[in-house]
């Protein structure tokens, strides 16, 4: 079975050496990671960023790998995912372009899981979307705003 988390660091993470360490000791533990996002601070008093999902095969390794890795200030963040389709002409009536722009502009992610775009005028065209985002009222606030745009909730 595969066990996940996902950490967040904040602050001054590369000269304090706070990434370098985090990302040794997942090595070190066994477990594999990838980083999903990166931000670095465009002056010195701005904080940097890093989101990293840790996944291992063993939930006890991972639990104490989490444990060890709060001496870096890295905290573990709950992702919220939920997946929709559209489908229709969301190309030429812009419904895909507003719809990424509400994911946008509301802090949130999406993967494009798949899509078909129509050949000729008279073909449809789909999207199936993943959204992710760390915060469940932007999640049901910004599903209300993109159902109104014709997009279908996919159960999870």
């Amino acid at each position: 079975m595969d066990y996940k988390c996902t950490v967040e660091l904040k602050g001054d993470i590369f000269d304090t050496l706070r990434l370098t360490s985090v990302l040794d000791e997942i090595v070190d533990s066994g477990c594999i990671c990838k980083i999903k996002e990166l931000k670095v601070g465009e002056i010195r008093s701005e904080d940097s960023y890093a989101r990293i999902k840790i996944r291992s095969e063993n939930r006890k390794a991972l639990d104490d790998l989490i444990e060890s890795l709060k001496k870096y200030g890295a905290t573990p963040v709950k992702i919220i995912s939920r997946t929709i389709e559209i489908q229709g002409h969301i190309v030429d009536s812009l419904t895909l372009s507003k719809i990424l722009d509400m994911i946008f502009n509301n802090n949130a992610r999406c993967e494009v899981q798949e899509i078909k775009i129509g050949l000729e005028k008279k073909d449809f065209s789909y999207a199936k979307i993943k959204i992710s985002t760390t915060n469940q009222q932007i999640m049901d606030n910004l599903l209300e705003k993109i159902i109104k745009q014709g997009a279908v909730l996919i159960e999870q």
